[in-house]
């Protein structure tokens, strides 16, 4: 069975992420430091710029380009390193994905497959959901 893919409802509202950040200090009784005053703004910014932004792109988009196919076997990229988010407990992890797929009539660019894991690890994911048809 094939994990949906966690879709986000409406853009991020920076206020709230600063607010909840800072809310997160004061429960853990650190906010009172003088080097922690920016930290809700530098954290929310962290989240939206890079953690989450998988989610301003779209999977379809990256893969409709395509080439048409004039071999045949098995296309393969190896090595591609990714950093994400897991989804219950928010803490980052990272790793190195691996794809292969057989083409029909048309192929997409390495490119693409590299843009469509990093889009996809940017968002809050399971890592055995990654690559797991998603798309």
């Amino acid at each position: 069975m094939v994990a949906p893919l966690i879709t986000r409802s409406a853009a991020p509202d920076t206020d709230a992420l600063q607010d909840s950040v800072a809310d997160f200090l004061k429960a853990t009784g650190v906010d009172a430091h003088p080097e922690l005053t920016k930290t809700p703004a530098r954290v929310a910014a962290l989240w939206q710029s890079t953690l989450l932004s998988g989610y301003d792109q779209s999977p379809e988009d990256i893969l409709k380009r395509t080439l048409p196919s004039t071999g045949s076997g098995v296309v393969t990229l190896t090595g591609i390193p990714f950093h994400s988010v897991c989804p219950h407990h928010l803490v980052p992890y990272f790793g190195v994905a691996h794809l292969a797929y057989e083409p029909g009539d048309h192929i997409v660019g390495l490119g693409a497959l590299e843009r469509l894991v990093n889009a996809l690890s940017r968002r809050l994911i399971l890592q055995e959901n990654l690559c797991d048809g998603v798309v």
